[in-house]
């Protein structure tokens, strides 16, 4: 079985157990971005959302607490 050897060489290198660590780093430092570019989206979006609620004449009473009651759907923004 040489052949096999010999091919399996020449396809994953001289040490077949080594990854350069730059090779799954990156794209995972470019998923991160993705990941962060999304959560400032979602942010800004809900925020335009609350701006306009204002924009239109809603708010808060004065004593409003906004964590007594917890919006029923959380991915709203989703």
């Amino acid at each position: 079985m040489p052949g096999v050897v010999a091919h399996a060489t020449s396809v994953l290198g001289k040490n077949p157990g080594y990854r350069n660590p730059s090779s799954f780093t990156g794209p995972l430092i470019d998923a991160l971005q993705r990941e962060d570019e999304l959560v400032l989206a979602q942010t800004d979006a809900a925020l335009a959302t609350v701006k306009l609620y204002l924009a239109l004449g809603g708010g808060w009473a004065e004593g409003d607490d906004a964590t007594a009651a917890p919006m029923a759907d959380a991915n709203v923004f989703d």
